[in-house]
């Protein structure tokens, strides 16, 4: 059976009976496989091996109820707690290694405007792979209260995937990689384009 607050869900490609769990049990069973690392800035939550155990699909952060309504979480993790005097403010990153074994990073900003990013121990984010430099990049808070993922000079560069449309203003230079081939994108007044190349200067 179930009810509004605990419904059965399909999360995998099992079918009839065994296809079907209650949301709050495949949580008790995620909550059992979770480890957690704390640090002053950060608290990381690492999940292995989160995929079916019969039909071996991995399991999703999010899932549909069966009549398609609402969307459940599965994942929890803890926001940072607010400190009296202090606004909150915390982003939240994940890092993805395989299909089955999720890496998320609550990341508490609330006391610090930077905050590196890369494979050795000084990094406070700390992702575990060849190819990314010890100090890889940064992410920056200005004044204004943005976000900002700065590149610090590692190897291989640092990449931002596109999800939301960019607002390049005159005279913007951004970088867009596609497979392996990257665009370089340089944002010229066209006005001033074409007056530059009507006119010509004799000394």
């Amino acid at each position: 059976e179930e009810d509004a607050s605990n419904p059965l869900i399909a999360p995998c490609k099992c079918t009839g009976s065994m296809g079907l769990i209650h949301l709050s049990c495949l949580k008790t069973w995620f909550a059992g496989k979770r480890v957690m690392k704390i640090t002053e800035m950060v608290t990381t939550y690492f999940w292995k091996h989160l995929e079916c155990e019969l039909c071996k699909q991995a399991y999703p952060y999010e899932t549909k109820s069966r009549d398609g309504t609402k969307l459940l979480n599965i994942i929890d993790y803890d926001a940072p707690i607010a400190e009296p005097g202090y606004d909150l403010q915390y982003m939240v990153l994940e890092s993805i290694s395989s299909n089955t074994s999720k890496v998320i990073h609550v990341i508490n900003m609330t006391h610090t405007n930077k905050l590196y990013i890369g494979r050795g121990h000084e990094a406070q984010v700390r992702v575990t792979d060849i190819s990314v430099s010890r100090l890889h990049a940064y992410l920056a808070k200005s004044t204004q209260g943005y976000y900002y993922l700065m590149d610090n000079d590692s190897k291989f560069g640092t990449l931002a995937q596109v999800k939301t449309p960019l607002l390049l203003k005159v005279g913007s230079n951004i970088h867009l990689q596609i497979g392996r081939t990257v665009f370089e994108l340089n944002v010229k007044d066209s006005y001033k384009s074409a007056l530059a190349s009507c006119l010509c200067f004799n000394k």
